[in-house]
């Protein structure tokens, strides 16, 4: 079992490359995969770069060339509810492209699918979530200065190439999205190409913002915490 693990950014993937044993780096297209083992399982891990194109690509690459068995995404997002706060975990139960409008009476729907949510794999996501359980009651002391007691979320992750940093943009996204959890620029992409490809995928975001229209600040302050959640998570699910 080999799994494909993508981040958008440095700051959310530095720490987990440092548990990666065995490195390999193969350099394919601006991008640097690094493959090795996680406790003893198989990992291909990259950074993709922000937004929906350089996540799709990533994702296609990672199942094309490196032969990946589950694809799992990780990063920060926006929060889009008043339950979820910052340096809370939010699960992937689903994803849908929040900025993929057709017409006002058919907005989201991808049409060479006919789908608008794509669902995440149903054990993966257990798998995803029991890992977060697990980080969340151990919390390192590092990563406590947000949230010394963060839930964890099962819901709908919301992708577009927008940074959402106006809260009526949220709440838009919030009211149109079901049971939309939080918003980032990756997620979809990754969805829809491991659905293409019949290759298992979730998505695991931690929430640095309110996507409000204090999101810009926010953001700043967390994001170099975010890498201290991946290699958590990670590590308790690759056990």
């Amino acid at each position: 079992m080999t799994y494909g693990i993508i981040c958008a950014m440095q700051e959310e993937f530095l720490k987990l490359s440092e548990v990666i044993e065995n490195k390999e780096v193969v350099s394919l297209y601006g991008r640097d995969f690094i493959k090795g083992k996680i406790n003893e399982t198989s990992v291909v891990a990259v950074v993709s770069r922000i937004g929906k194109v350089a996540a799709g690509v990533t994702t296609m690459l990672l199942i094309d060339k490196f032969k990946i068995d589950a694809a799992i995404f990780c990063g920060i997002a926006g929060s889009l509810s008043d339950n979820v706060k910052i340096g809370d975990i939010v699960i992937s139960d689903k994803c849908v492209q929040h900025d993929f409008y057709l017409s006002d009476s058919d907005i989201f729907r991808i049409p060479l699918l006919n789908v608008s949510y794509i669902p995440a794999d149903e054990a993966l996501t257990e798998k995803a979530k029991a890992a977060a359980v697990e980080f969340s009651q151990n919390l390192p002391d590092e990563a406590k200065e947000f949230n010394s007691n963060p839930k964890i979320h099962i819901g709908t992750v919301a992708s577009g190439d927008q940074f959402i940093s106006s809260t009526q943009k949220k709440e838009w996204i919030a009211s149109k999205a079901e049971n939309a959890k939080c918003c980032e620029m990756e997620g979809a992409a990754v969805a829809q190409v491991c659905y293409e490809a019949n290759v298992p995928y979730t998505v695991i975001r931690v929430i640095s913002d309110g996507a409000d229209d204090d999101a810009d600040i926010n953001f700043e302050k967390f994001v170099n915490t975010a890498s201290i959640y991946t290699k958590g998570i990670i590590k308790s699910l690759l056990k």
